[in-house]
């Protein structure tokens, strides 16, 4: 069975479900979770799943020195190697940028997920601009969730080539509709922020939605 390590800064956000499900969801594979802190242990727990804040306030300190030096976290490459990690799976373009040290020092692929933010807005910034470049060139293989996404990582310097659509789902046996009655309107409620990127149509005072 292929072992993936998963890494995210924090393990985990409570807008962060899919990363869960992602994680908690294999079948073929053993999955092996590094992060800087913990987070909503109650709501998402875990098994396999290693933090750097656990070892201390001063272990946690020399690991951000070396990752603003060196530009990794020395220790995932150690716990990596310990799980025998065959693939390395970091959830949003920063995290991706800062395992490629411990990519070259194991010889394991990288694979980066793209959530939104790091695809819409990170990229704009001259300093991580240089370093989607460099992820770009020597990372393995990037996840979008759509094809618009895909276009945008495009536009940001990566290859089409290295680009694959994952969709994210849901488990439909975890929901038990309730039965309504024929004539009733289906409602549906969608809360994001009113941003174009949501989807929304947003109107001007006064005005009407068709």
């Amino acid at each position: 069975m292929i072992r993936v390590a998963h890494v995210r800064d924090t393990f985990l956000r409570g807008t962060e479900t899919f990363i869960y499900d992602i994680v908690t969801r294999h079948r073929t594979a053993d999955a092996h979770i590094f992060c800087e802190r913990r987070d909503h242990a109650d709501q998402f727990p875990a098994k396999n799943i290693r933090c750097i804040a656990d070892s201390g306030a001063l272990f946690a300190a020399a690991q951000e020195l070396a990752r603003k030096t060196v530009g990794y976290f020395p220790i995932y490459t150690h716990w990596a190697r310990d799980c025998r990690a065959d693939l390395l799976h970091a959830h949003f373009g920063p995290t991706g940028y800062f395992l490629l040290e411990t990519k070259k020092k194991l010889g394991i692929p990288l694979v980066t997920s793209f959530y939104g933010q790091d695809v819409f807005e990170v990229p704009a910034k001259p300093k991580w601009k240089r370093r989607y470049e460099r992820l770009f060139k020597e990372g393995d293989l990037f996840l979008a969730l759509s094809t618009d996404m895909t276009k945008d990582l495009v536009a940001a310097g990566c290859p089409a080539s290295k680009i694959k659509i994952y969709r994210l789902g849901i488990d439909l046996t975890d929901f038990a509709p309730t039965a309504r009655p024929q004539r009733t309107p289906v409602k549906i409620l969608s809360v994001a922020r009113m941003v174009e990127k949501k989807g929304y149509r947003i109107f001007d005072p006064g005005d009407r939605p068709p």
